[in-house]
């Protein structure tokens, strides 16, 4: 049987999943505190996947992948082991806003506020996915209104943008304060406690 050819979408879903993954293991490496990053669900790609069927494996209790969104398990500052929901993403150049698919049809803000009370978004920026020039580490809930904009379509799928850059600055991976302190650490620092 012939190998199958990947499709553009499948294979740019694979190849930043692929960087992702490179990302979460440097993180680990570089934070002790950090124990493990899982892709949420099946991770296996599924184009144009319908609500319906999504739903349907909800409903019948099966974990569903929604793109690359990912569980941390980490300890926190008291040394328990908690778990959070991280959206992590790299880009070799700076990004100023990231597109992300609702759980559910018909989704206001205070549904997409619900989906993601306990997620963190870890974003990484320039040079290479091990060592990026810089961050931007918040809480997704921490944002205020006016950066999340639903994205209308016509394929009828809820998908929301976030400019984060109206909230939040992208921090340089080797940035000191005025005490000497390193700044990304001490924002990596912010999920522990």
């Amino acid at each position: 049987m012939p190998e199958r050819k990947l499709g553009k979408t499948e294979f740019d879903f694979l190849k930043a999943k692929e960087v992702t993954s490179r990302a979460a293991e440097s993180l680990k490496k570089k934070y002790p505190w950090i124990k493990d990053f899982r892709f949420m669900g099946d991770t296996s790609f599924k184009s144009n996947r319908s609500k319906a069927s999504v739903k349907a494996a909800v409903d019948r209790g099966e974990e569903v992948s929604f793109g690359l969104n990912m569980m941390m398990t980490y300890v926190d500052l008291k040394g328990k082991v908690r778990i959070s929901q991280v959206i992590l993403k790299f880009k070799d150049h700076p990004f100023y806003s990231i597109v992300f698919k609702s759980y559910t049809e018909g989704s206001t803000l205070d549904d997409v506020r619900k989906q993601f009370e306990n997620t963190w978004v870890i974003l990484a920026s320039g040079n290479t996915p091990e060592e990026p020039t810089a961050y931007v580490v918040a809480k997704i809930s921490d944002f205020p209104a006016q950066c999340f904009t639903p994205i209308e379509s016509s394929s009828g799928k809820e998908r929301w943008n976030i400019m984060f850059n109206k909230y939040i600055k992208w921090k340089p991976a080797k940035q000191m304060s005025i005490f000497g302190d390193d700044v990304i650490n001490d924002e990596f620092e912010k999920i522990r406690k």
